[in-house]
């Protein structure tokens, strides 16, 4: 029997194999020289990059297969239909291991091609959208068939360099571009199948709506997985804010997501890029944790401010507390907020401390809550210790004129036009330009009011007050508007009906009417009993005891920046005093004064009852009261002109009687001047 393999053919097989790898070699060769593969490996890679609807043009492209790279340049990166590129990469070098050769010709197992290092120069890349929203990269998919690969190829232990990039962005229908400039990337294996990430861009901008922000900085150090990420640090800084992030993307699918954060905001710029017409400034800082699942999220923190503007509202030192959840443009959120000190539409606000919930879609919001103020000070208006219960605030965050609050107030103390007031409350509603309490309730010189009251902040509409009074404590409301103790002791009831132009009360129209009873209050007559010349200092503390009844009625018209007085009389005793005419605000003006005094005994015990409360000599009123007396009925009709604290008075008087040291003078009449 023959033997198929003999000595002879065994050589003759090898013999012929080697030069057929020869051949092959020398085949090789050639078609590197002569640039027939880099040509070949160059439509390859067209053909693949044209399932993803890509057209590429590459200016040149080499191998080097004894040191196993691919270098490519000048390639730029079309959609099929595209006349601008784009993408463009200056230079593209590749680090490969390839194995099973006969694999790439379609013989035996599929080729392998490992890489190990890709190094990206000078890439421009841009998508932009225009008016109409459609991009430039729509024409870009997916194979639109799953084809068997004839290459099995590798980069997970590879290393990618991306260096002096720059990535542009336009969105003409949303008014945005940016530019990523001097990005640089690196990716790298990081053992457990994970890559690590490292990037940095410098020199960026952002425009919105032709408003620009340049300087823009990024720093990112990350681990990155098939599922998610770990950021651990993400750093940006810019013109808008300084920020810092750490945290992971549990789910690149669910995009799952939790940062702690921190970041100092500088409003300013943000509102001139964002919202111009909020007119923001100041700086604000952040400190929380931000998490979430898609569009779903959540965010807990503390944010802080020592100075902020917002429309022209001016905060020192802010803190709030927050916690917020929320979906897309919907949110809740918790809070506590205090602040020091905050300036708004001529008000001042001290010490400023609520809690409440905020809802919101978008723009709109409303907050349910209570606050408390310290101290709220105005022109002409103080109040204290406010709390505010079931507050309502609701509008639109890029609306102020469409912000309103309603609730209910409380006011220990209110002082207004240096007007001690008492206390006050009720319900409450404002907006931006006006506040008004529809109904109140309050304790004013130590009797009550109730009625409404609006009050115009912004200085434009009309502001007014309808209250009915009772039981007002003459002595108080009498020492608060005459800036001085008044000798009179009573109570007064009556109505208020006065409109004003915004917080000018002097421009107040309207009407005042008040009728009191009460008791003129006097010295005890135990301290006028004495020599004058006495020593001082053996004098007692004088007693305040009750004298004459006193009744009578106020009605004041208020018109052309001027109180008219009409059918104003005060009786007391047996006297009566009519008074009219016209007093300005700054207290100078022109009255009518009718005096009737039947007993002219009554009316110097008056006058002296009067005259002893304030600094007049006491020798001289020790002389009257013993050596004048004023006989039957005294009468007098003239005018008090000039100011009320030195007044002109002038008029023609009568008197029955007049005895001066027991000694009876008899009738007297004539015209009177008095000057001070």
């Amino acid at each position: 029997m023959r033997r198929f393999f003999t000595r002879r053919k065994l050589i003759i097989t090898a013999f012929t194999l080697i030069l057929l790898l020869g051949a092959v070699a020398l085949l090789g060769v050639y078609l590197v020289r002569r640039g027939e593969l880099d040509r070949w490996l160059a439509g390859q890679a067209k053909t693949a990059l044209a399932e993803y609807g890509v057209r590429a043009e590459i200016g040149a492209l080499h191998t080097k297969l004894g040191d196993q790279q691919v270098e490519l340049r000048e390639l730029k990166l079309y959609t099929q239909d595209g006349t601008e590129p784009f993408a463009t990469l200056d230079h593209l070098t590749a680090s490969l291991s390839v194995r099973q050769l006969a694999g790439f010709l379609g013989f035996g197992r599929k080729g392998e091609v490992d890489l190990q290092k890709l190094t990206l120069e000078g890439l421009r890349a841009t998508w932009s959208v225009d008016e109409k929203g459609r991009s430039n990269l729509a024409g870009l998919h997916l194979p639109l068939e799953s084809k068997e690969q004839k290459v099995d190829f590798k980069s997970s232990t590879a290393t990618i360099e991306i260096t002096n990039a720059e990535i542009h962005y336009l969105d003409k229908l949303h008014k945005l571009a940016g530019t990523a400039r001097n990005l640089n990337v690196t990716l790298s294996p990081d053992g457990d199948h994970s890559t690590r990430l490292i990037a940095s861009s410098e020199k960026s901008d952002f425009i919105f709506d032709g408003r620009e922000s340049t300087d823009i900085a990024i720093n990112l150090n990350a681990r990155a997985n098939d599922q998610g990420a770990t950021i651990e640090a993400l750093k940006i800084n810019s013109p808008l804010h300084a920020a810092d992030l750490k945290g992971e993307l549990k789910d690149w699918r669910e995009f799952a997501y939790r940062f702690d954060a921190t970041a100092d905001i500088r409003t300013r710029e943000v509102a001139r890029l964002f919202a111009p017409q909020a007119k923001l400034s100041g700086t604000t800082h952040f400190d929380g944790k931000i998490e979430g699942k898609g569009v779903d999220y959540k965010a807990t923190g503390k944010i802080s401010s020592n100075d902020l503007v917002a429309q022209g509202v001016r905060i020192e030192g802010l803190n709030l507390s927050t916690n917020i959840t929320g979906k897309k443009d919907v949110y809740e959120a918790q809070h506590e907020v205090a602040i020091r000190q905050l300036e708004a539409a001529g008000f001042r606000v001290n010490r400023f401390v609520a809690a409440g919930k905020i809802a919101g879609n978008g723009e709109d919001f409303s907050w349910l809550g209570k606050l408390h103020i310290g101290e709220l000070n105005g022109k002409d208006f103080k109040a204290s210790e406010i709390n505010f219960r079931d507050a309502l605030i609701k509008g639109r965050f890029t609306d102020p004129k469409s912000i309103r609050v309603k609730g209910k107030v409380t006011i220990p103390t209110l002082v207004t036009a240096d007007v001690p007031v008492g206390n006050l409350t009720g319900d409450l509603e404002a907006t931006r330009d006006e506040i008004s309490i529809p109904n109140f309730n309050g304790a004013i010189f130590g009797g009550h009011a109730k009625g409404s009251a609006r009050v115009r902040i912004d200085g434009r509409g009309a502001s007014t007050v309808l209250a009915d009074l009772s039981q007002l404590n003459l002595e108080q409301a009498g020492a608060t508007f005459a800036h001085k103790r008044l000798p009179l002791r009573g109570v007064a009831d009556g109505r208020v009906n006065l409109s004003w132009q915004g917080n000018d009360y002097r421009s107040a129209v309207g009407t005042v009417n008040l009728q009191f009873t009460g008791n003129t209050m006097k010295q005890e007559a135990a301290q006028f009993g004495t020599n004058p010349a006495a020593d001082p200092s053996q004098k007692p503390e004088p007693k305040m005891i009750e004298g004459f009844p006193v009744n009578g009625t106020l009605n004041l018209i208020a018109s052309n920046r001027r109180l008219r007085l009409e059918n104003t009389t005060v009786q007391t005793g047996k006297t009566t005093l009519s008074v009219s005419g016209e007093i300005g605000w700054d207290g100078t003006g022109a009255l009518d004064v009718s005096l009737d005094a039947p007993d002219g005994a009554e009316l110097k015990t008056l006058a002296l009852d009067v005259a002893s409360i304030y600094d007049i000599d006491e020798a001289q009123l020790f002389t009257l009261r013993q050596e004048v007396e004023l006989l039957n009925n005294l009468t007098f009709t003239g005018k008090v002109t000039g100011s009320l604290d030195d007044p002109r008075v002038e008029g023609r008087f009568t008197l029955d009687g007049l005895s001066v040291k027991d000694e009876l003078l008899g009738a007297l009449a004539g015209n009177l001047t008095y000057e001070a």
